[in-house]
């Protein structure tokens, strides 16, 4: 499973398939148009008809979409998401932010918090200097307020069929099988840890990512709440680390554990804090105090 990139060429293609089926021969113009039908209906967009080519509903909303970065993830958002995504008028960056923490939640099936954030965050930092600050200010309560979303203490969910179980989805964020993780989540999920101990690597992964960094012995000391079966502290840190070392931007230098995803983030896009942005509080509503439609109350960070 990957996530397809369109080029020019390909947006061309779908350009002329708006106007009506075509076969490969009325595309022969356009550079490489054979293969790139083949790899269009591989990624849904398009499909084979009596007449040859046309569009499918993901490839229509690719053409209604603007000509950038965020058009794509408008392939995995339903109309009723889209829908409520403009009723909130949200800024650019933001809606496109939540178009992304939908499609990754409505994958997976559900998601903690701070899988969403190291997931989706260096995508879309939308002009917040940390995941937390960005989860914080504007997607928790971005995100509750969507078709399908269920907040709740420990993990969302999305109330729909996940992707993740769905061959009919082309993937677009889930993981590459032959890739290296990409995010937290995909690691956590293809480690090969039990439900106990890998509720324990992502209480550490946590705590890395709400402070930046932490000692051994601060890692070591989540033992108490997250045994996962094993008495010793000593054993557990050891099976713990082990795991926490194959997250991806997760590091460990000198007895000290560090989480670079934000950092890197920063790095790549250039981001720092919003001077315009309204925070949203814990209950998804605004500088103002209205609740948003769809969210609800959760102490959940």
């Amino acid at each position: 499973m990957g996530t397809p990139t369109l080029d020019d060429t390909d947006r061309t293609v779908l350009e002329r398939l708006a106007d009506g089926p075509r076969t490969a021969a009325e595309l022969d113009d356009l550079n490489d148009a054979p293969d790139r039908l083949d790899a269009l209906a591989e990624s849904g967009l398009v499909v084979g008809s009596e007449d040859g080519y046309e569009l499918t509903d993901s490839g229509r909303r690719v053409i209604e979409a603007p000509g950038d970065a965020s058009a794509d993830d408008r392939i995995d958002v339903p109309d009723e998401v889209e829908a409520a995504l403009d009723r909130a008028d949200h800024p650019p960056d933001r809606a496109a932010a939540l178009r992304g923490a939908f499609a990754f939640l409505s994958y997976w099936g559900e998601a903690t918090p701070h899988e969403i954030r190291d997931a989706l965050y260096s995508e879309q930092p939308a002009g917040y200097d940390s995941s937390k600050a960005w989860w914080e200010g504007f997607a928790r309560g971005g995100l509750a307020a969507l078709p399908e979303i269920e907040p709740g203490e420990e993990a969302w969910r999305y109330a729909g069929r996940p992707g993740l179980d769905d061959p009919s989805v082309d993937g677009r964020h889930g993981p590459d099988d032959d890739a290296p993780y990409g995010d937290a989540k995909h690691a956590l999920e293809s480690l090969d840890l039990d439900g106990d101990e890998r509720a324990a690597v992502h209480a550490a992964f946590a705590l890395l990512a709400d402070e930046g960094e932490a000692d051994e012995e601060r890692i070591a000391a989540l033992h108490e709440d997250h045994p996962a079966g094993f008495g010793s502290a000593e054993k557990w840190y050891d099976r713990v680390s082990d795991a926490l070392a194959e997250l991806p931007g997760v590091e460990r230098e000198d007895g000290t554990w560090r989480y670079r995803g934000d950092e890197a983030a920063r790095d790549a896009t250039g981001s720092h804090a919003s001077e315009t942005a309204e925070p949203m509080d814990a209950k998804g509503a605004g500088a103002g105090g209205d609740r948003l439609p769809g969210s609800e109350e959760t102490d959940e960070e």
